[in-house]
């Protein structure tokens, strides 16, 4: 009587092991990829949003961007978390949105946003976390994912290059 005992070789369960940790890795890979194209997204949406906000600065202005000091500007309102105040925001709902949309935006591989005005015009600009940048000014005009520098300067306060 010939007994056959059946079953999986030491070979052929390391191959099928092999295979899985292949699989799974390149799972990793492309949630790795998703997850920085949505915190990209998250950035975009938050810079849209600043310039929603410098607009309500601007009606509050009753039609100027600010250049710093009275009225409020939109450079000094958004510079920071700590300067969106009442005072600088010209009003206190636009201060505490400003407040949650920066710290949205900012984090360890972003950093703060650049905001820039003078009484005709403002420009924000906003890393991402894969290295690249995204402008909008008050024109509308938006540039994103350019590396060749800051668009948004004290200089020309608007998006274009």
């Amino acid at each position: 009587m010939n007994k056959r005992i059946t079953g999986f070789t030491l070979i052929e369960l390391l191959v099928v092991i092999a295979i899985i940790g292949i699989l799974a890795a390149l799972v990793l890979v492309a949630l790795d990829r998703a997850q920085d194209k949505a915190q990209t997204a998250r950035v975009a949406v938050d810079i849209r949003q600043l310039r929603t906000l410098a607009e309500f600065i601007y009606d509050t202005n009753g039609g100027s961007y600010g250049s710093g000091g009275s009225p409020p500007s939109v450079g000094d309102c958004m510079f920071d978390k700590t300067s969106a105040t009442a005072a600088t925001c010209g009003d206190q709902d636009i201060a505490d949105s400003v407040l949650i949309i920066i710290e949205d935006v900012e984090g360890p591989a972003t950093g703060a946003p650049y905001v820039y005005s003078d009484g005709v015009g403002f420009c924000i600009e906003g890393s991402t976390p894969i290295g690249t940048h995204m402008c909008i000014d008050e024109t509308g005009v938006i540039q994103e994912g350019y590396t060749d520098g800051h668009h948004c300067t004290a200089i020309s306060i608007s998006c274009d290059p």
